[in-house]
């Protein structure tokens, strides 16, 4: 067991040079100016400023939080550019592909500790999961519900964050024990719910499995969230691929995705070098800042009537009832068990 003061195992291991950890966003990079050599890319960069200029804040986010880069391009999209949710949620998967892959690959070119076995158990239930969502769930969700669900769902996490944190000594993990069935299913089940989140909102898969982490098992929230990245990339890809090769792709996103490419290739690695770098109370607070604006925003910028209102009370006293339970019945390490 480690406190929340211990120094973590990452803070020791030797690391590579920092500029060839980038070789992959590098190579994208040149692709991305190669393609577009005789094309007009300069002029879908122009027309589709905003967008690129979101997702340079949107990518540092996806590789330095639980949140993927469809936790700022969604609201943004939804709430200032009044894109359709769906067009956003399109964008958001399409994105997260390209930038959260390669902070992934950044996390593991560097060494840095993240949970493999949890990452590949969650895949399992999340990768069918946001298929299923994006044919039959996503369609029944009328807007602004996907604003609301999203912002709600990680005000309550943002909550027991503080608690988990500044409320009272906490001891901290740095790995799961995946052997039994019984915990792999915890894993697939997480990857169910975050799988049908994401495809409402493009995003939530990493929430949903950062939530379990930190609630239940008590995980150094640095390893999560490199773990959160691995499994965010992993839906995206499976939720773009799904989107574009069956055809129920919104024909906008693909020029938003052009311009925007370029900067999330760089934006997700530089924010998991940011998560590493930084002390893990930092990363908290991150966070939870990022969490406090996304619903601030959506105060503003959602008509609230009576309807939503009863469904935002109700909403918040499941998730919290939720999230307290996985709280009460969290893993209790036996003495013999060697947490690292």
């Amino acid at each position: 067991m480690t406190d929340s003061t211990s120094v973590s195992p990452d803070a020791v291991l030797p690391r590579p040079p920092v500029w060839p950890r980038f070789a992959v966003s590098f190579a994208i990079l040149g692709g991305w100016l190669v393609c577009h050599a005789v094309g007009d890319a300069f002029a879908v960069l122009v027309e589709h400023w905003p967008v690129a200029l979101t997702m340079v804040f949107g990518s540092f986010v996806a590789g330095a939080t639980a949140e993927g880069g469809g936790a700022v391009a969604f609201p943004v999209f939804t709430k200032a550019l009044a894109i359709p949710p769906a067009t956003a949620r399109d964008f958001a998967l399409a994105i997260q592909s390209v930038g959260m892959t390669c902070g992934a690959l950044l996390i593991a070119r560097s060494g840095y500790r993240y949970l493999a076995d949890v990452f590949a158990w969650t895949l399992a239930g999340a990768a069918p999961a946001v298929i299923i969502g994006l044919v039959w769930v996503a369609p029944l969700v009328v807007p602004p519900y996907p604003k609301i669900f999203f912002s709600l769902f990680t005000l309550v996490f943002g909550g027991f964050l503080v608690w988990l944190n500044w409320g009272h000594h906490r001891a901290l993990r740095e790995a799961v024990d995946c052997r039994s069935w019984a915990t792999r299913g915890q894993f697939i089940l997480a990857g169910l719910v975050g799988g049908l989140v994401a495809s409402i909102v493009g995003s939530g898969a990493d929430v949903v499995l950062f939530i379990l982490l930190c609630l239940r098992y008590d995980i150094d929230e640095k390893i999560g969230t490199r773990t959160t990245v691995f499994v965010m990339a992993s839906v995206s890809l499976v939720g773009f691929a799904f989107s574009l090769l069956s055809g129920r792709l919104d024909p906008r996103v693909l020029p938003m995705w052009q311009a925007a490419v370029p900067v999330v290739a760089f934006g997700a690695p530089l924010g998991a070098l940011f998560c590493s770098w930084q002390k893990r109370e930092h990363v908290v607070a991150f966070l939870i800042g990022l969490i406090l604006l996304e619903f601030v925003t959506t105060l503003w910028l959602v008509p609230i009537d009576r309807r939503i209102a009863l469904f935002s009370l109700a909403f918040l006293l499941l998730s919290s009832l939720v999230m307290a339970w996985l709280r009460w019945c969290r893993y209790r390490p036996t003495e013999e068990e060697s947490a690292v």
